[in-house]
């Protein structure tokens, strides 16, 4: 008995290590993926996939126009013209607001013009 004993005892850390290798081995295992998830993903990617070429054969069959260079320059010189525009009329308000504000508060600026703040 006493033999059993300490032959147990010896094997005793052989048996643990090799006890933390299968368990880690088993939680890898269960956090894997089940064939049932992977069909699933796998599907769900095909469709995405089916959608994506669906919405690419438009623009390879030329339902889209492309924009040319010049449409391009064109829209931005529009913009910049615009910009400019916007950045005139902010100066020139604050330049009246200047004018306005030099004998009277802004309250009673807009008091007499009749615009609530």
């Amino acid at each position: 008995m006493e033999e059993t004993i300490v032959q147990l005892r010896e094997n005793m850390p052989a048996l643990k290590s090799s006890f933390k290798l299968i368990n880690t081995k088993l939680t890898a295992l269960k956090a894997a993926p089940t064939t049932a998830e992977l069909a699933h993903s796998i599907h769900t990617l095909e469709q995405g996939i089916k959608e994506k070429r669906e919405r690419l054969a438009v623009f390879v069959q030329g339902g889209v126009q492309a924009v040319s260079k010049e449409d391009v320059a064109a829209m931005e010189k529009e913009f910049g013209y615009w910009t400019k525009k916007a950045t005139a009329r902010k100066q020139a308000f604050d330049g009246l607001m200047g004018m306005l504000l030099d004998g009277m508060s802004r309250e009673e600026v807009f008091e007499k013009a009749g615009i609530e703040l």
